[in-house]
């Protein structure tokens, strides 16, 4: 019996040194996993490059972001505006940044899954990007004059094809957001139209207030203040659910139409960003979103806000692109 408890007690000291190890390295690795939750990002200011001109929306809504980031993280975002080349050269710059999350991008959805539709552009999307957060929808929609014999957009399809004319429409441009809904709209209804192509969202408002067309595919923020003031009706949104600021105004879905193709703008990072870190960006923005500096913005633009969760942001691109392929390729 002696010679048992002389072999025992050898034993039992083995086997709790190996418990205690045990214990020791799975607490280590919850302190780790904890640790990685909390990432130490960042420790240095964190650069956001802009497609386009300073002054545009997505650079106004990235400086009203600062403020939310620097509460929460305590470092600064620093814009850099790399405008022209229809956003191309400033999403590249992004795309082909170091992905240590130092580097990244607020970039409209047109650039993403419209641009590389009409020429050759040295990123591939998804591939090349990872995604952080929705941020705003820019609120296409139809405009027309307080006087026009129409309300909707239905109403409108109906009276210039009970006439048999062509219905003169003004957009920001050739193939555009805004020329590409107007497109499906024809597809969807056999409405004969002229287009009436700007350069920007001011002129596309100037054509409509001076008769030169008959409706405007206009963002929200080019005609609001037309808007108030009754000099504009809104006919419809090509949305999948009305707007917040303009509740009263049906979807062209609602008006059995099926046509969505309103562009957004969103926050993304170079691809292979490391989750960890891609998690407490998507976390801090929207927070940020929650700043005052930001309602603010909201404000002053009638934006939209989105908050998209990173994980709907791609497919949510890569369907609004099969359907710019479908009119493309007419």
């Amino acid at each position: 019996m002696k010679k048992l408890k002389k072999l025992f007690l050898p034993v039992l000291i083995i086997v709790l040194s190996f418990s205690v190890v045990a214990c020791g390295t799975n607490q280590t690795a919850a302190t780790a996993a904890s640790g990685n939750a909390k990432v130490n990002y960042p420790t240095k200011e964190v650069k956001v490059i802009v497609p386009s001109d300073a002054g545009s929306v997505p650079d106004l809504a990235i400086r009203a972001l600062a403020e939310g980031f620097k509460q929460e993280t305590g470092q600064a975002l620093v814009v850099e505006d790399v405008p022209g080349g229809a956003q191309v050269p400033g999403t590249v710059k992004m795309a082909k940044s170091a992905s240590d999350g130092y580097t990244l991008g607020i970039l409209p959805s047109g650039v993403l899954n419209l641009r590389p539709l009409l020429q050759q552009v040295e990123f591939k999307f998804p591939e090349d990007f990872t995604p952080i957060v929705g941020v705003g929808d820019y609120q296409i929609n139809f405009a027309a004059r307080k006087d026009a014999p129409y309300n909707t957009v239905a109403e409108m399809v109906k009276y210039y094809k009970d006439k048999n004319q062509a219905v003169t429409v003004a957009t920001s441009g050739v193939n555009t957001a805004s020329h590409l809904v107007m497109e499906m709209l024809v597809k969807q209804t056999g409405l004969q139209y002229r287009h009436l192509p700007n350069d920007s969202g001011s002129k596309v408002l100037t054509a409509l207030l001076g008769g030169h067309a008959d409706i405007a595919i206009a963002n929200l923020a080019d005609v609001y203040a037309q808007v108030k003031k009754g000099d504009v009706k809104i006919l419809g949104v090509p949305a999948e659910s009305r707007y917040e600021n303009l509740k009263d105004v049906p979807t062209l879905k609602e008006q059995g139409i099926d046509v969505v193709g309103s562009p957004t703008f969103d926050i993304y990072a170079p691809k292979n960003l490391p989750k960890d870190i891609a998690d407490k960006l998507t976390n801090v923005f929207l927070k940020s979103m929650d700043s005052d500096q930001f309602k603010q913005f909201v404000t002053n633009t009638n934006m939209t806000i989105t908050k998209t969760a990173p994980d709907k942001l791609i497919p949510q691109l890569q369907q609004g692109q099969k359907d710019y392929q479908k009119v493309l390729q007419k």
